[in-house]
């Protein structure tokens, strides 16, 4: 660790060096504030002045005249005067008090932001049709400008207010609602309410309120983080002073990243030619000219009718058998089933071996001639179910031709894209009156309300949920006693398991499995139904299917909860908004949100997956022997043969989906998952539980779980006196993985140890947020996520700012406002300065993209690197302002809690090379077609597997080409993309060697977690990764390929045990998560105290950023010479702070008392 001051007496030097000297930097720059040399050419020369008064208004209750407006000039010199014309009334006005970006937009050339100025008088009375003007005075010039005063009737203060919703969205992964309105308002403090159109409140809601336009229109954005809102549900946003000022507006759901595209797909496939037997236009056609003279009868809402007519006895008892137990029932709200058949009276056939038995109900279901009587029953019933294929395009003239807009139900059962199971399902709810529906809602909600409070009475504090994988044969090995339970439907099946777990619901949710018709369902229902009358445990399902068993089984509707799915990611307040995912899996749509509802840590158990050996797999997914009716599974297969077909389409990606975006949906609502066991499923198995997640011993043999930690679920530590807190705050991109917001996720676990409370600000859950909550101090890690319009609550002792490439400064404002405000000690996370990363870059970035950078060090006690080569080119380029930083260097962590777990797996070496890199002209420095450079004989038959840290990978065809590549040089390829920190060490520990082509990084991890896991890897020979890797790694020179191939020749002919250097490398201590700690807990208690945030201003920070420009010569920055009249032209544009710099410039030099 390097830890040293920089050198705060710098000699001045004078700008007018004779030649040879070094050429003028910062210093010359800022001494120019304390020559009083005047600028021989004028920048602003040829600019007009132009005043403007952007409003007057006289609030006659208040007694007060308020008039706003802007100023743009290019003298230094002026005076601003405001008078009301015709009267005594005169005073001086301030300029350029007011940011108005409307005004600079339309002439930057002034370069002058700030230009707006606003004044408030008491006035008792004004004249009729007063006016307001304002003067410009100076040596040179004289401008005025006149405006009507509007007096608004004194009846109401709220005159002339208006609120316009502009846009409403919902990140289903943010778990955040943004909103951006445009009000118009004279009130200085604005506040907003926003609630559902039932009444329910959302919040709290943050607003960040920027300044009024030449209009008077003041845009407005809020962030309201809300645990889910219903797809198209309507909001009504009012201003809180002026309730009456409000708007409603239906909120649209974000789809904002490939993942939840994925997870939102329908899995369903989709005829792109007709199907076999297929209706045609014609057909339809046909029935049109039928109906051209036939009377229109009244539509019967409880009368439904097949279509066409059947002439096949087969296709007529296949549907028959099958209406019989969807369409009928004690509670069904059908009155009528008409078939139509040409032998009307023919008898049924049996139903096949693979239904269910199920006595037919002659009362419901009518078989008719096809004549007249079955053409009125056509036109009659609400409900078609049009039993051959139909295309969605004649669904709709279907229902045209038989008017009146019935309900189109496909349900052939030859075509996946009729999806027959599932609309057969979904028929009686359909049908049902919605004045029933809500009210047998209503019934739910309240029930699930009751057995949630039951369990909070009877002491329980966390959730388990229980899938039916292999692993929950462990179940008996825990105690959940103090876990609200809720299990997947076929552990019905197994008593002693119903007895352990003791269930409070039991979900179920698969059309085929659970409600369909085959001997499978049927054996469910009935285990299920005893466990329901037996025990003291709640059915909760999705509404349109779930009623089917209450329509069939009306005696046990009290035990029955019914959720309609109209929601948009994970709902994690079932008891407010009353509302399931739109997802596949029961998981998705009932386990998590009940168990997330009812409390924020959940444990889960038989989540295995899908089995990679698909020998292990039965009926798609890997089950538990006990927990299964294993020799009925191919009933339903039978019974409902497309769903094998349309589950093949999209199921495994979109469930892998779903799951993930449901647990970061949570995460960002501080909910915390843990699976007691490993999982075939990436997002599960990311997130094993911790021991602190255990009581310290055992109760009766079995592991008892609690609370992580320890703690219950109470106050944040915001208010609370005495605590140490710390704030890290960074932008996050959902969409890829980024070294720098790893380093900063791995720097709050890091801090978690000597801080009573981390929480860090950040615009999205980190992708690998799951990985990090088996780190020892995770519980005292809290994620606020926002648009950076409002800092966490409460007083921060340190404040750790992490850069990025945006240009908008507004997050690190905020960041420095914060720290200023409570007095914290500041640090900038330095991945690498730009001088030297372009100095071995392929693709160099624009130092003008770094002015934030810059400016951010400005007001930063510790200016942090991850390695000591980064300080030389961080002290040369971080040439900061107003104050005297500490550079200091901590190496960051590895996820080492993860890592060392997976070391405990000792997993065998496979054939296999890994590859950790990125795709992308942006990470050209990533080197990642160097691969094929490099190939060597050696290789022939491995396995390469590539990480690419990103969502956005190459389009299809790019991808092809590379891995036909790597075919021609016999290797496969294995992709892995977006993966989790314990498969990526798992891949790593699998292989036997590491390749590294990167031509440039800050601090690099791959390499040091290659040696974590005891891989050998070979890289070039950047001094940064020698600085933690030269014990272990194999070093080539840097672009290299001739020597990078024959390095990788030489290790491959090695036995494996002589490939690995070192057998304990450093990295084993220097990147472990306890020395990243102990590194930061020494830099920040022993460096001076914070100083450098206690001078920020908003204004500061942009002379920081336009100084940094100015200077910031593309081609040669750190040594760029600025000519006299450059920095004249400097002076110029900040004479305004001439008087600030001098002072400041004196204390650094040493020639005043003056503190810095």
């Amino acid at each position: 660790m390097i830890f040293k001051r920089k050198p705060s007496d710098t000699p001045p030097t004078d700008p007018g060096s004779e030649p040879g000297a070094p050429p003028p930097g910062y210093d010359q720059v800022l001494s120019l504030s304390q020559t009083g040399e005047t600028a021989t050419e004028d920048f602003f020369d040829d600019l007009a002045t132009e005043i403007r008064i952007s409003k007057a208004q006289f609030d006659t209750e208040a007694g007060e005249l308020r008039v706003n407006g802007w100023c743009l000039t290019p003298e230094a010199k002026f005076d601003l005067l405001l008078e009301v014309v015709g009267t005594d009334l005169i005073c001086e006005v301030t300029p350029a008090t007011q940011e108005r970006m409307d005004v600079f937009q339309k002439m930057p050339q002034y370069g002058n932001k700030t230009s707006g100025w606003q004044v408030k008088l008491p006035v008792e009375a004004l004249p009729e049709k007063a006016v307001a003007r304002i003067s410009y005075v100076s040596e040179d010039r004289m401008r005025i400008f006149n405006k009507d005063i509007v007096i608004p009737p004194a009846s109401s203060p709220f005159v002339g207010e208006s609120l316009k919703i502009k846009n409403c969205s919902y990140s289903p992964l943010r778990s955040l609602c943004i909103i951006d309105l445009d009000i118009v308002s004279d009130r200085e403090t604005l506040a907003f309410d926003v609630t559902t159109t039932e009444g329910i409140p959302l919040g709290p809601v943050q607003s960040r309120v920027a300044p009024a336009n030449s209009k008077g229109i003041q845009p407005v954005r809020l962030n309201i983080l809300v645990s889910g809102l219903q797809d198209r549900q309507e909001l009504q946003i009012s201003e809180t002073g002026n309730p009456a000022l409000r708007a409603e507006i239906a909120v649209s759901t974000l789809k904002d990243a490939p993942r939840r595209i994925t997870a939102t797909t329908p899995s369903v496939r989709q005829n792109l030619i007709p199907a076999e037997e297929a209706l045609d236009l014609a057909s339809l056609i046909a029935l049109k000219k039928g109906l051209a003279d036939h009377p229109r009868p009244a539509k019967a809402e409880d009368e439904v009718c097949y279509f066409p007519a059947f002439e096949d006895a087969a296709d007529l008892s296949n549907h028959y058998h099958r209406a019989s137990w969807y369409l009928t029932g004690p509670d069904s709200p059908i009155s009528r089933v008409t078939f139509a058949a040409p032998d009307a009276h023919s008898n049924i056939a049996p139903p096949p071996d693979h239904f269910a038995s199920r006595s037919l109900d002659a009362g419901t279901l009518d078989i008719i001639a096809p004549d007249g009587a079955y053409i009125d029953a056509l036109l009659r019933a609400k409900t078609i179910l049009v039993w051959r294929p139909l295309s969605k395009g004649l669904q709709r003239y279907l229902s045209k031709i038989l008017g009146k807009a019935p309900n189109i139900i496909t349900v052939a059962t030859n075509d996946p894209a009729s999806v027959e199971y599932g609309n057969y399902c979904k028929g009686p709810w359909l049908l049902l009156p919605e004045a029933e529906k809500q009210k047998r809602l209503q019934e739910s909600q309240d029930r699930f309300r009751a057995a949630l409070q039951a369990q909070r009475d009877a002491g329980k504090t966390c959730s388990a949920v229980f899938g039916t994988g292999p692993s929950i044969d462990t179940a008996f090995e825990f105690d959940f006693s103090t876990c609200m339970t809720v299990a997947c439907n076929s552990v019905v099946a197994n008593a002693a398991l119903l007895d352990h777990i003791r269930p409070t619901f039991i979900c179920a949710g698969d059309a085929v499995s659970h409600f369909g018709v085959s001997q499978y369902a049927e054996t469910f229902r009935t285990d299920l139904i005893k466990a329901l009358t037996e025990r003291d445990i709640y059915l909760f399902t999705s509404a349109a299917i779930g009623f089917l068993l209450v329509q069939n089984h009306p005696e046990i509707r009290d035990r029955v909860i019914l959720c309609e799915q109209r929601f948009s990611g994970l709902n994690c307040d079932l008891e407010k908004i009353w509302s399931l995912p739109r997802f596949d899996s029961t998981l998705n749509i009932h386990m998590l949100p009940i168990a997330a509802s009812f409390s924020d840590t959940v444990y889960m158990l038989g989540l295995d997956g899908r089995d990679p050996n698909p020998a292990n797999n039965e009926d798609f997914w890997a089950h538990s022997k006990a927990a299964q009716y294993h020799d009925l599974v191919d009933s339903g297969h039978l019974a409902h043969p497309t769903f094998t077909m349309n589950r093949a389409q999209a199921t495994e990606s979109r469930y892998l989906a779903s799951v993930q975006e449901s647990f970061l949906a949570g995460e960002a609502l501080g909910k915390s998952f843990f699976a007691l066991a490993p999982s075939f499923t990436p997002p599960v198995h990311a997130r094993p539980a911790p021991d602190r997640c255990f009581e310290p011993s055992d109760v009766d043999g079995r592991r008892k779980l609690r609370i992580p930690g320890g703690q219950l679920q109470a106050p944040r530590l915001a208010d609370q006196p005495g605590k140490t807190r710390a704030l890290i705050v960074m932008q996050m991109n959902r969409r890829h993985f980024s070294g720098g917001r790893y380093h900063g996720t791995m720097l709050a676990e890091a801090m978690a140890e000597f801080c009573d409370d981390v929480v860090v600000w950040t615009n999205n859950m980190p992708p690998w947020s799951g990985d990090l909550s088996f780190s020892p101090h995770h519980h005292k890690v809290h994620y606020e996520i926002n648009d950076f319009l409002q800092p966490p609550a409460g007083d921060f002792d340190y404040v750790i700012v992490l850069p990025d490439g945006s240009r908008n400064p507004g997050m690190y404002y905020r960041v420095f406002e914060k720290a200023k405000s409570c007095n914290a000690k500041t640090a900038f996370l330095n991945f690498e300065s730009l001088n030297w990363f372009n100095a071995l870059s392929p693709a160099p970035k624009k130092l003008s993209d770094v002015d934030n950078w810059f400016a951010a060090t400005c007001f930063s006690d510790i200016i942090l690197s991850s390695a000591e080569t980064a300080v030389p080119f961080a002290e040369r380029f971080y040439k900061t302002l107003f104050h005297t930083p500490t550079f200091a260097v901590a190496p960051p962590a590895i996820n080492s809690p993860i890592a060392d777990l997976v070391k405990q797996q000792n997993m065998p070496r496979e054939k296999q090379i890994i590859l950790i890199s990125r795709f992308g002209n942006v990470s050209a420095h990533k080197n990642i077609n160097a691969i094929f450079d490099c190939i060597t004989p050696e290789m022939k038959g491995y396995t390469l597997a590539l990480i690419a840290g990103t969502s956005d990978l190459p389009d299809d065809e790019t991808l092809t080409t590379f891995r036909n590549k790597l075919d021609d040089l016999g290797l496969s390829l294995k992709l892995l993309y977006m993966i989790s920190d314990r498969e990526k060490y798992e891949e790593i520990a699998k292989s036997e060697l590491m390749i590294f082509p990167s031509l440039f990084e800050g601090f690099g991890y791959p390499p040091v977690e290659a040696g974590y896991m005891g891989t050998p890897c070979i890289a070039y020979d950047l001094p940064v990764l020698q600085e933690f890797n030269a014990d272990h790694a194999h070093f080539v020179p840097w672009g290299d390929e001739a020597a990078l191939r024959a390095k990788i020749s030489e290790v491959l002919q090695q036995p494996q045990e002589a490939r690995v250097r070192c057998r304990t490398p450093q990295v084993l201590q220097t990147a472990n998560l306890e020395t990243f700690s102990r590194t930061l807990k020494e830099i920040f208690t022993h460096t001076p105290a914070p100083t450098a945030a206690s001078s920020f201003s908003t204004e500061r920070f942009e002379v920081a950023r336009k100084i940094y420009l100015d200077e910031c010569h593309e081609s040669d920055f750190p040594e760029g010479v600025m000519s006299k009249r450059d920095l004249s032209t400097l002076l110029t544009r900040y004479e305004r702070l001439a008087s600030e710099m001098r002072e400041k410039l004196q204390a650094r030099r040493g020639d005043s008392g003056a503190q810095v």
